[in-house]
């Protein structure tokens, strides 16, 4: 997972100072140093969007000269800190980045057939050590969705979103596992 800091301070006043970007070793800094007032919240979600945008692009390029496709998984998934404990960028961050997830939509397209590969295999392991049955499963990649089809012990069918995948993998994992235990039990 990458983890974008956004430095906004509340006082004396509302501050945004800089966003920041930990990769490969590197650390990529956007400097904002623009201050708002309370009630230009908007106008400081598009500047945190804005700084956020940069360090992807940055952080992509970067990427694709020296990263591996592990690298680029990890990147798929963004999550923000708020190091200043500011209670306004607390509130804004419940609001999707819209640019920042058309992105990551593109980055995740790049490494769906691995990420997809990687679920099938934590899902059959978790499988396997919950169940005293002979497992028999197969994935299938389409273009929107990982299908799941397990032939024994009962053949069943299972379709995962890969937007799902995309925005929660781990909460994902764990809702297959549950839906597949009780499927075989």
């Amino acid at each position: 997972m990458t983890t974008i800091q956004l430095y906004v301070q509340e006082t004396p006043t509302l501050t945004f100072q800089r966003a920041s970007l930990s990769l490969l070793g590197e650390l990529l800094t956007v400097e904002v140093n623009k201050t708002f007032r309370l009630n230009e919240r908007e106008e400081l979600f598009q500047e945190l969007e804005n700084a956020s945008v940069q360090l992807i692009q940055q952080g992509r390029e970067l990427l694709e000269s020296i990263g591996e496709t592990e690298d680029f998984i990890d990147f798929a998934y963004v999550a923000y800190e708020n190091p200043l404990s500011s209670p306004t960028l607390e509130q804004l961050l419940h609001f999707p980045f819209q640019q920042i997830q058309g992105i990551l939509a593109e980055v995740f397209s790049e490494v769906a057939d691995e990420v997809a590969d990687k679920f099938f295999e934590e899902l059959s392991n978790r499988l396997e050590e919950s169940t005293d049955d002979e497992l028999v499963m197969e994935a299938h990649l389409g273009e929107d969705e990982l299908q799941l089809e397990v032939f024994l012990p009962r053949a069943f069918i299972e379709t995962v979103p890969l937007r799902d995948l995309m925005t929660d993998y781990q909460g994902t994992l764990e809702e297959a596992t549950r839906w597949f235990l009780e499927e075989l039990m």
